[in-house]
């Protein structure tokens, strides 16, 4: 692959997954999307951003096969925390809320406006 694939290949996913990545039970290419994101944060293409899988219970292999693969060096012990397991929808909106909102520089939306007045909305009554 050549560099401006390679950077196409990034625009492309960056423009899909924007600040995190949360999978749940899926196939192939969803293994394709998580290691893929995995790559570009060890290599610093992208910032660390949260991955939270949805289902311990299905994904249970997997997170003992990438402990495996810290424990025999292939990659660090700190890469084991770039993914975050969970069951509970609301676990893994604080963890993606703790990890973007201050490390991204983002802020909390108490209330979204319910119509952009500057794209030419108006508001529904």
């Amino acid at each position: 692959m050549n560099l401006d694939t390679f950077r196409r290949s990034v625009d492309a996913w960056l423009d899909e997954h924007a600040d995190e990545l949360a999978p749940s039970y899926r196939g192939a290419g969803t293994l394709d999307e998580l290691f893929e994101a995995l790559t570009l944060i060890q290599t610093g293409k992208i910032k660390n951003f949260p991955i939270v899988i949805m289902g311990k219970d299905y994904w249970q292999g997997l997170i003992d096969f990438i402990d495996k693969m810290a424990k025999i060096g292939m990659i660090a012990e700190t890469d084991l925390n770039l993914i975050y397991a969970t069951d509970s929808i609301d676990d893994a909106i604080a963890h993606i809320r703790e990890k973007t909102i201050a490390p991204f520089g983002l802020k909390v939306v108490k209330r979204m406006p319910r119509h952009w007045p500057w794209l030419g909305e108006r508001a529904v009554r």
